[in-house]
């Protein structure tokens, strides 16, 4: 089992890392950031690669609830920070370095695909003006 700082090293090694910390590592693939966090829960490690898409408040809720249902195998959207993010929990427990690679490759490019489909919500409603009706 890989724990976080071989983990870490790895990324480091392999991605284009431009910041870090303790339990952190944020590197560019392409122009997509993307950030793998340690986790530990159940008595294990984890990582948590995430990518941001775009504001929260542009993603229509229902949108990212029925696209979570058909991506759950891989990842899922979540909003940290009022920022729309695509997510993958990621077991350290018998981790493949090659897996690791299809998972970020997964979400950075995933999270590109997915802001430049994003669409915002209705943001005026058209009865605003009513009262300027004559």
């Amino acid at each position: 089992m890989p724990t976080f700082e071989e983990a870490r090293a790895w990324l480091k090694a392999h991605q284009d890392v431009v910041m870090g910390g303790p339990t952190y590592v944020v590197f560019d693939i392409g122009e997509q950031r993307v950030r793998a966090v340690h986790r530990a829960a159940l008595d294990e490690d984890w990582l948590i690669v995430a990518s941001a898409i775009c504001p929260s408040e542009l993603m229509e809720p229902e949108w990212a609830l029925q696209y979570n249902r058909y991506n759950e195998a891989i990842g899922a959207l979540a909003v940290e920070q009022g920022s729309l993010q695509l997510r993958a929990l990621v077991p350290l427990v018998r981790l493949a370095w090659a897996t690791l690679e299809r998972i970020i490759q997964y979400i950075a490019v995933e999270s590109a695909r997915l802001r430049a489909c994003a669409r915002p919500q209705r943001v005026f409603d058209p009865d605003m003006f009513e009262s300027y009706v004559d």
